[in-house]
């Protein structure tokens, strides 16, 4: 019996078929979206991205439905998001039309990347496909002409690559679609090489071309007998921008050419008629030529457009004045000159352009004041003189500018105080005066500009006094807040909660103190927060992490924070930029850090952090930038760091990480990395095999670990190699032939390991290298002649190795070398004549413990420029050259242990800012000051002392009572000469004086009491004297014991075992402190030649090692003062 559906239960079925028609589609669509949601890095703008919303799919962000309930669109701009497309489910979405996921404006761009997946162009239906400002790269396929409904195609600035069809991969097929309006492809530089491709004519329906920004060349197509392969066969091109290329030729003016404005074709330097002459343009009242190459003065024709309105020059290469004639543009409303050369004061007609409205000049080279007739501009809304050289005060008639919107100031010379008629500016939106001289206080009336959006008063060390101020709760439109560098001190005042709109808020480089301020979590709109170099301390609390749903950036370093970082820190879903560095936070690192997935950058070096359990912590594919430098991390290498395959810098340094990292998979997918810093840990074994995949390397940084073996002569591979520190391991063997053939290497630096063998000359291959360092190793054989014709080396040190043989005369050809060390070596022979010319170049030259002899150069330049001279230890002879005087920068000189002769040359002290000397074991004697004054102009330099060593010489005499006024000195070593007479009572000035050595001479009387207010005097040697008396008990003598007094027959007294005959005091010396300058005495000039000679001799080193048993004090002193004094001048 047959069945048949009755009218009213056939309607209920089409009823159900039709329901079911409109809800089915959504169900694999919206798990297609989820899908994807889930392969992006977490986004809030995706919330509502559910499969629990899946009834409400076409209400979801970003989605738009068809009539049938099918996604239709899907637009996700401006949405900050991050992934790639290989996960979209394209097959999904039949009737998808729009797919837009391009650039987001005010916090970043959408992050797309990697190629386009072939589905993409299954999508029939598409017609506009907006992909720009991302970073999709690859190529496109020939499948792109699939699309047959396009109209609009935007792949603006991506990584697209290769030649613009019909033979490259952006293929020919996209001329076939034949409905396209809009074409996009500008900023993709490496997609296109060579000319325009006439194909573009095909697309006749084409309103919307810009290509601009490329690296098109050669004409713009224009063969009249072919105009349906022409772009003059665009009879509807509305828009066109060719500008920022390298095209050549005549513009054609065929067709819609006729209607384009210059602008279209900027940045084309070959093309023809480009700027026409602007007397033929009399009715023009537009002229941009921003962004381009433009040169030379201030186009005089310009003035002549009389109805010109808008002038923009910003961004060339003009020079020179504004001409005064500018006042000649009546008609001016807009005046764009910023990024130039332009320079002078700015003309007094400038200020008649009565209808003036916008006044840009920023980056220029504009100086002098500002006059007070800008008062005269009462249209200006826009001021803008920020980065140029303007001086003084600001003229009172700039606060009359009652229409005055933006005034920038930044970054020019203006001082003076803040007039309070700067409240008059009611219409003021942004008050940009950072880095001025301005004075304060800051006038109370800033705070009644109600419209105030941006404020930025950072770098000005004067204008404020004592803390931040109240009012400035009172601007309650804020939205950018800028007080970096300034002397703020106190807490953050309560008031700043007020700001709730603040986007930015910069209270960095202050003396902020305090924990940080709970008002500061009301700002919950903050997208970036900085109070970094402050005093701030305290822990910081979770809840702080849970206040800023769109913080994008937090800088926290240099301050005092402490405590653990609270496991909340995953709250900041936003955050693109996190430094905590520099503080002293302790703990385990939370693995919930590893949860902000959009991080780009995390800090957290210099603390007390402690290594998690690493296996908890995710992946963050997005992270470049990882610094965990410098906490007590114990622990094998972190595994989430190679699987963050986003990495282009990682630094590790200073922890305890330990572990051979041999193994293929740690660096396996860190295919991006360009900076890997692991120095000062205990890494062990061989040179890392898997380093050379990381083809974009430009740093490695190993030193300081316990990696050995030799450098594998693949290390070629790491062709982009700039810097390559191997230093304090154990690597060993000769340098791999190859490691010359890294031709962008430009610091090398292998000190403190095993090499051996000869260096070969290949180093001149070299040619980037700025620093090579080799110190403490066994290279041997004569110094490679080739190292010296290295243009661009500046440091080069080749300090304790066995290099042997005399200096190459190419040392005569370098050019730029400012530090040379080749000392503790076995070099030999004589200096080549042209080294002390030399000096007019370098900075830094140590020849010490080597084998040279002859006579010092005396050629030292009269512009000589050295400011570290060590030639110790050597076979020098003859005297010291009267040239070296013309080094008036001296710092440190040291000649000793050679065989100088002669008297002691008084011409040294014209040396006014030398700071230590060092002749020790020579053979100079003193000579009589004859020349009055001589003794003033020694003495006036003496402040700046801090080491004098005169021992093992043959100086007589007594102790000059100028020795006195050497205030700074922490170091005094007379010893082993014949000096008599009493020990100065002056000596008590020296309050810095930590070693005192004047044994081994003539001294008589008693040893001075006065001398016990010298309290940081650790050394003392006064043995092998005739001093007599009572040994003074009080102060850091009485730390000192018979070594010290040893050899002195007539002493008496603690701590020797001679009691004194009777209690009385000793005598004391005559003039007690003003003793009479006549007499028999060492010459002013001997003291201050010789003060810093104690660096080396010093306290005669066998005492010190033998007798007083405090040898490392002396020569740590010695190694940290010239350490300084190296760095400092390297």
């Amino acid at each position: 019996m047959a069945h048949f559906l009755k009218p009213s239960h056939l309607l209920l079925f089409v009823f159900f078929l039709s329901l079911l028609q409109s809800i089915l589609p959504t169900r694999p669509e919206g798990e297609a979206l989820v899908k994807w949601k889930n392969s992006l890095a977490p986004s809030s703008f995706l919330d509502s991205w559910s499969l629990t919303n899946l009834d409400n799919l076409c209400n979801w962000t970003g989605i738009t439905c068809n009539s049938a309930g099918s996604v239709s669109g899907i637009n996700l701009y401006e949405k900050q998001l991050d992934g790639m497309l290989s996960e979209f489910g394209f097959t999904s979405f039949p009737n998808l039309n729009n797919l837009t996921l391009a650039y987001n404006f005010f916090s970043g761009n959408n992050s797309f990347k990697g190629p386009l997946p072939p589905n993409i162009f299954k999508l029939s239906k598409l017609k506009h496909l907006v992909l720009w400002s991302n970073k999709f790269s690859g190529s496109v396929s020939n499948d792109i002409g699939l699309l047959h409904e396009l109209v609009t195609l935007n792949l603006n600035s991506n990584f697209f690559e290769g030649p613009l069809p019909p033979n490259g991969p952006l293929p020919p097929h996209v001329f076939r679609l034949s409905k396209l309006r809009g074409l996009d492809l500008s900023h993709n530089r490496n997609l296109f090489e060579g000319s325009i491709p006439i194909g573009l004519g095909l697309l006749t329906n084409l309103r919307y071309l810009d290509l601009h920004s490329n690296n098109l060349g050669g004409y713009i197509p224009s063969d009249i007998g072919n105009l349906k392969l022409l772009l003059t066969a665009l009879t509807f091109l509305e828009v066109l921008n060719l500008s920022g290329n390298h095209l050549s030729g005549e513009i054609p003016q065929k067709g819609q050419f006729s209607t384009f404005n210059i602008d279209s074709y900027l940045g084309n330097s070959a093309l023809c008629d480009l700027v026409r002459e602007f007397t033929n343009l009399q009715n023009l009242e537009t002229l941009w030529l921003y962004r381009n190459s433009f040169e030379g003065p201030f186009p005089p024709d310009i003035v002549q457009l009389s109805k010109l309105k808008d002038l923009a020059l910003s961004s060339n290469k003009f020079s020179g004045s504004v001409p005064n004639n500018i006042r000649l543009l009546c008609d001016l409303e807009y005046l764009y000159l910023g990024n130039n050369s332009f320079k002078g004061p700015l003309p007094p007609n400038i200020f008649k352009l009565s209808k003036l409205k916008h006044l840009v000049l920023w980056s220029n080279k504009f100086s002098g004041s500002v006059s007070n007739d800008i008062g005269l501009l009462h249209e200006l809304v826009t001021l803008n003189l920020n980065s140029n050289f303007f001086e003084g005060p600001l003229p009172p008639n700039v606060f009359k500018l009652s229409k005055l919107k933006f005034f920038a100031l930044h970054e020019n010379n203006f001082s003076g105080f803040i007039s309070k008629d700067i409240g008059l500016l009611s219409e003021l939106e942004i008050l940009y005066f950072g880095s001025n001289f301005f004075e304060g206080p800051l006038p109370p009336h800033v705070f009644r500009l109600s419209k105030l959006r941006g404020l930025d008063l950072s770098h000005n060390r004067n204008l404020f006094e004592g803390s931040i101020p109240i009012g400035l709760g009172l601007l309650t439109n804020l939205r950018y807040l800028d007080l970096h560098s300034n002397n703020l001190g106190g807490y953050i005042p309560s008031d700043i909660g007020n700001l709730k709109l603040l986007v930015l808020l910069d209270l960095g480089s202050n003396q902020l103190t305090g924990p940080l301020s709970k008002i500061v979590s009301n700002l919950t709109n903050l997208i970036c927060l900085d109070v970094s170099h402050n005093s701030l301390s305290g822990n910081i609390q979770s809840d702080f992490f849970t206040s800023f749903p769109n913080l994008n950036s937090l800088t926290l370093a240099y301050n005092f924070f402490s405590g653990p970082i609270p496991p909340a820190i995953e709250n900041l879903t936003q955050l693109q930029y996190l430094d905590l560095s520099i503080n002293s936070l302790d703990g385990p690192i939370p693995f919930q850090v590893s949860h902000l997935q959009r991080l780009l950058v995390l800090n957290l070096s210099q603390n007390a952090l402690q290594a998690p359990n690493w296996s908890q912590f995710s992946p963050m594919p997005f992270l470049c930038s990882l610094n965990l430098s410098s906490n007590p991390l114990a622990s094998k290498f972190p595994n989430f760091i190679s699987n963050s395959h986003g990495l282009t810098h990682l630094s590790l340094d200073q922890n305890e990480f330990t572990g051979d990292l041999a193994r293929e998979s740690i660096f396996a997918n860190l295919h991006n990395l360009e900076v890997l810093s692991l120095v000062g840990n205990s890494f062990e074994g061989p040179f890392l095999p898997n380093i050379f995949k990381l083809s974009k390397l430009k740093r490695l940084t190993l030193s300081s670990n316990k990696f050995l073996g030799s450098i594998p002569n693949d290390i070629r591979l790491l062709c982009d190699l700039e810097f390559l520190y191997l230093g304090n391991n154990s690597f060993e063997g000769p340098l791999p032939p190859n490691i010359f053939k890294l031709s962008k290497l430009k610091h090398l630096v292998l000190w403190s390991n095993k090499f051996s063998g000869s260096v070969s000359n290949d180093i001149g291959l070299l040619s980037a290298l700025e620093l090579l360092n080799l110190h403490s190793n066994f290279f041997e054989g004569p110094l490679p002649p080739n190292v010296f014709k290295l243009s661009k080396l500046r440091f080069l040190n080749l300090w304790g190795n066995n290099f042997s043989g005399s200096l190459p005369t190419t040392i005569c050809n370098v050019t730029s070398l400012a530090v040379l060390v080749l000392s503790n070596n076995g070099l030999s022979g004589a200096l080549p004549n042209c080294f002390g010319k030399l000096s007019d170049r370098l900075l830094s030259i140590n020849l010490a413990n080597n084998q040279f002899r002859g006579t010092i150069p005396t050629t030292f330049s009269r512009s000589c420029q050295v400011k570290y001279l060590n030639m110790d230890n050597n076979e020098f002879e003859g005297f010291l050259p009267p040239s070296l005087a013309n080094c008036k920068h001296l710092k440190i000189l040291d000649i000793g242990n050679n065989k100088i002769g002669g008297p002691f040359p008084s011409w040294l002290y014209v040396l006014g800012e030398i700071e230590v000397l060092v002749l020790r074991l020579n053979k100079l004697y003193a000579v009589s000051l004859t020349v009055k004054g001589t003794e003033y102009e020694v003495a006036k330099n003496l402040h700046i002392y801090t080491a004098i060593d005169l021992s093992c010489n043959k100086f007589q005499g007594q102790i000059p009572n100028v020795t006195g006024e050497l205030r700074w000195l922490a170091l005094l070593n007379l010893s082993h000469n014949s000096l008599t007479g009493p020990i100065p009572s002056l000596l008590r000035n020296m309050k810095e004086l930590q070693s005192l050595d004047l044994s081994s001479n003539r001294l008589t009387g008693a040893i001075p009491p006065q001398l016990t207010a010298l309290t940081f005097l650790e050394v003392l040697n006064l043995s092998k004297n005739h001093l007599s008396g009572e040994i003074p008990q009080k102060g850091q003598f009485s730390t000192f014991n018979n070594d010290s007094y040893l050899g002195n027959s007539a002493l008496c007294g603690s701590p020797l075992t001679k009691r004194c005959a009777n209690t009385a005091s000793p005598p004391q010396e005559v003039g007690n402190g003003d003793e009479d300058d006549a007499g028999d005495e060492l010459t002013w000039e001997a003291i201050v030649m010789g003060y810093g000679c104690g660096l080396i001799c010093g306290l005669s080193s066998a005492y010190i090692v033998l007798k007083l048993g405090k040898p490392w004090w002396f020569v740590r002193y010695i190694e940290v003062l010239q350490l300084k004094l190296m760095k400092r001048y390297a």
